[in-house]
């Protein structure tokens, strides 16, 4: 639990980079607490001046394993985007991970918001002999029908490859939606190395949408 004094730090960099940037879509921000471990993540993806076709992509994800001898772990990234069309867009940037380290990475991307879905596909590659593929989703849905609790449904989806598999995941979220708060069961799905290993945490989720 004493892993979680962490976030204060991270929403504080997250409130400084967001006064720098005029238009300003909401920032997700979301705390998993389930029987394995502790999973904390972020994401701004706003353009760099109101007009600009320029933008600033960024997103983290941090998790706490309850058990000591397992390692914490860390994925996080920042790219400068170039919007094509008002749905794909390309960025060059940096990610530090705890499998890979700090390498630098190109991208390309589709994204589909609008009151009921929203539609995130980007897959990446990074710049290095020893660099990995990776391909990075997630579906939402979030009806809005007038009522003050709506539904809402998340699915969230990562693979790396090297000249092998070395590691994926797939999150669920189903919950209710109130104004920018969602809560609810959450389960999540790591599949580790060549052969897979699969790991489960299951648990509840709180979601702010900022």
């Amino acid at each position: 639990m004493k892993h979680l004094i962490i976030i204060p730090f991270i929403l504080l960099n997250i409130f400084a980079n967001a006064q720098d940037l005029e238009k300003k879509p909401p920032i997700p921000l979301e705390l998993m607490v389930g029987n394995e471990a502790y999973r904390f993540q972020f994401s701004i993806n706003r353009p760099l001046f109101e007009g600009s076709r320029f933008g600033f992509f960024s997103q983290l994800a941090y998790k706490v394993n309850h058990e000591k001898t397992a390692p914490n772990s860390i994925n996080t990234e920042a790219m400068i985007t170039y919007k094509l069309t008002n749905h794909f867009n390309i960025g060059a940037g940096t990610r530090l991970n705890t499998a890979s380290g700090f390498r630098t990475l190109l991208a390309t991307s589709y994204g589909l918001f609008n009151k009921k879905i929203s539609l995130f596909i980007q897959p990446s590659i990074e710049i290095h002999k020893d660099g990995f593929f990776e391909l990075f989703s997630f579906f939402e849905w979030h009806p809005n029908n007038g009522k003050k609790i709506q539904p809402f449904f998340r699915v969230q989806a990562l693979t790396d490859f090297n000249k092998q598999h070395v590691y994926s995941y797939h999150n669920w979220r189903v919950g209710a939606k109130h104004k920018n708060f969602s809560i609810g069961p959450a389960i999540n799905f790591e599949y580790i190395g060549p052969q897979g290993i699969v790991n489960t945490n299951y648990g509840g989720f709180i979601m702010l949408w900022l």
